[in-house]
């Protein structure tokens, strides 16, 4: 590849980065009234109406909603236990707050141990439900819970995601620069460095690494549980299309999510055409392409609802002539013709309607 045509992609990739990033969530995906409960709402017209850019306290929220705790009483219980580590959290820094951030952010990830909030990791405990719970975590729900207390006692923290390593960690910032914490480890703040007590784990060099903000670690709540209920996990709530929407609206540059949304896409017109539901099946349609309007899969499957419709629509009429549903099929024809001029198929429907 020459030089110029790589920056010219570069340059596109990254034009498309910043219009995802300034753009609201809405602009490009509709969270319908069936995909989410009233509290799922409410979380999500604040990432909305504020461009992602929520508070502490709207983090913390996200973080019990993103695990599948959708409804108020369960929400309400979670909170509870959370807003405890939070103020006991709170309290124990408040000792140290005359150290630097590197020393308060290497104790906050030694507290979350020596108090068994963080007692067992597995693979699969994604959910704040099991943390909360049980104290079970995987690095995503040990780095949302390290990450947020983070900020909330003056630390900041973004994620980190390593896609070629499946793994996420924390980011903070201090007097000695931009500090990594791996929270499944509880010598994990500074990998390398030994601790007073001689414990010390392993530092790692990621082939990849993708610094974001703490937002996108929710969003990851979606990508890991939708993973997990596939491999027969109980992951209550699971929807995949809902579910893919919901991530991307906290994690818009996240491609698992972008790729994911449009197989689901895909999927659910096929589902809709192939039970004749065409009105259904446009209106998935219809979204699909408000959020990717270049999709080539979907503009073929547009064109195929086009043709397929049109095929049942004439048998229809050959059995009994109606002149209103001949009117709109041939009003759906000429729409198909100006998005596909071009299409044999859709000429010949044109002539057949004509000529009833």
């Amino acid at each position: 590849m020459n030089i110029k045509r790589k920056l010219t992609l570069i340059l596109i990739v990254l034009a498309f980065s910043i219009l995802s990033l300034n753009a609201k969530p809405s602009d490009r995906v509709v969270l319908h009234s069936n995909e989410v409960t009233a509290l799922e709402r409410t979380f999500f017209n604040a990432v909305d109406s504020k461009n992602r850019n929520i508070n502490i306290n709207e983090l913390f929220d996200g973080a019990i909603i993103a695990s599948s705790i959708t409804n108020q009483s369960d929400f309400n219980r979670y909170k509870t236990k959370l807003n405890k580590i939070r103020s006991d959290a709170k309290s124990y820094m408040q000792r140290y707050s005359g150290r630097s951030k590197y020393d308060r952010g290497q104790l906050l990830l030694t507290w979350l141990y020596d108090t068994s909030i963080l007692k067992k990791y597995g693979e699969y405990e994604t959910s704040m439900a099991g943390l909360l719970d049980y104290g079970n975590y995987n690095c995503v729900s040990s780095a949302i819970l390290y990450g947020l207390l983070c900020q909330e006692n003056g630390i900041s923290a973004m994620g980190v995601f390593s896609d070629a390593e499946e793994h996420v960690f924390v980011v903070v910032s201090t007097e000695k620069g931009n500090i990594d914490v791996e929270t499944t480890n509880e010598y994990g703040f500074e990998p390398g460095v030994r601790y007073a007590d001689g414990g010390d784990s392993e530092k790692t060099y990621y082939r990849d690494r993708e610094t974001r903000p703490m937002l996108a670690l929710l969003g990851q709540l979606y990508e890991n549980m939708s993973a997990e209920a596939e491999k027969g996990y109980n992951r209550p709530n699971i929807n995949n299309l809902a579910t893919e929407k919901k991530g991307f609206y906290l994690d818009p540059l996240n491609k698992g999510f972008q790729d994911n949304m449009l197989v689901e896409y895909y999927n659910a017109a096929w589902a809709y055409m192939d039970k004749n539901q065409y009105a259904n099946a446009k209106k998935v349609i219809d979204e699909a392409l408000k959020f990717d309007p270049n999709d080539s899969d979907m503009r073929d499957t547009l064109l195929n609802y086009y043709n397929n419709y049109l095929v049942g629509e004439y048998n229809a009429l050959i059995r009994n002539r109606d002149a209103n549903r001949l009117q709109n099929a041939k009003n759906i024809t000429a729409e198909g013709l100006r998005l596909f001029p071009n299409d044999r198929n859709l000429r010949e429907h044109q002539r057949d309607f004509n000529n009833m």
